[in-house]
């Protein structure tokens, strides 16, 4: 804290950047300098302010240029959103002008939520028998038909950003209708439950 009593700035060789380990241009010293001067700063705290509040100042101008372009946009006031990606989803539901189904119950709440998955997704088992009956030496007819499966999926993200999203006619599958359900026969299951 000491330092910022300094009556000066401090020498150009402590103006040095760890990041890209290379030390302050000639240049940018020198206009340091200049600023000292012409705001006549008496101490080195003087300069520290006079850097933090055009910080600010120039942050405040981005934020006004981006809630301008917002207004102009959408009608949506950033201020008025927590995260950029909160601004975004809205701007997006406005623009395509859907209305979101509610759902009816706690229960379909609490199932979404418990579905939320994130980071490595995996089910294994440390041990399974197939029952295959492309691979006769182990077939048996008397047991139901099973297949060990092992997927290695890049870029689930990319692809779920890249789908539509469920808006609304929730239903659920009675438990016939599960048994003969096929992830690979999804549009027919879309159509079928309109």
């Amino acid at each position: 804290m000491e330092k910022l009593n300094d009556k000066c700035l401090p020498n150009k060789e402590m103006f040095h950047n760890i990041l890209t380990n290379s030390s302050i241009s000639n240049r940018d010293y020198n206009h340091a300098l200049t600023v000292f001067e012409a705001f006549e700063c008496k101490t080195f705290s003087n300069y520290l302010e006079i850097y933090q509040n055009v910080d600010v100042v120039m942050l405040a101008e981005i934020f006004l240029s981006f809630r301008r372009t917002s207004m102009q946009s959408y009608h949506l006031d950033p201020v008025y959103f927590i995260t950029s990606a909160q601004l975004t989803w809205n701007a997006g539901l406005k623009i395509i002008k859907v209305e979101l189904q509610l759902l009816g119950n706690v229960n379909e709440y609490l199932w979404f939520e418990k579905s939320m998955r994130g980071r490595v997704c995996l089910l294994g088992r440390r041990h399974a028998i197939a029952n295959n009956p492309y691979r006769s030496e182990n077939y048996d007819e008397t047991l139901p038909s099973n297949y060990i499966l092992a997927l290695d999926a890049n870029n689930l993200y990319g692809f779920a950003m890249s789908q539509f999203l469920p808006v609304g006619n929730f239903s659920w599958l009675d438990s016939e209708e599960l048994s003969k359900f096929n992830v690979l026969e999804l549009r027919y299951w879309l159509n079928i439950r309109r």
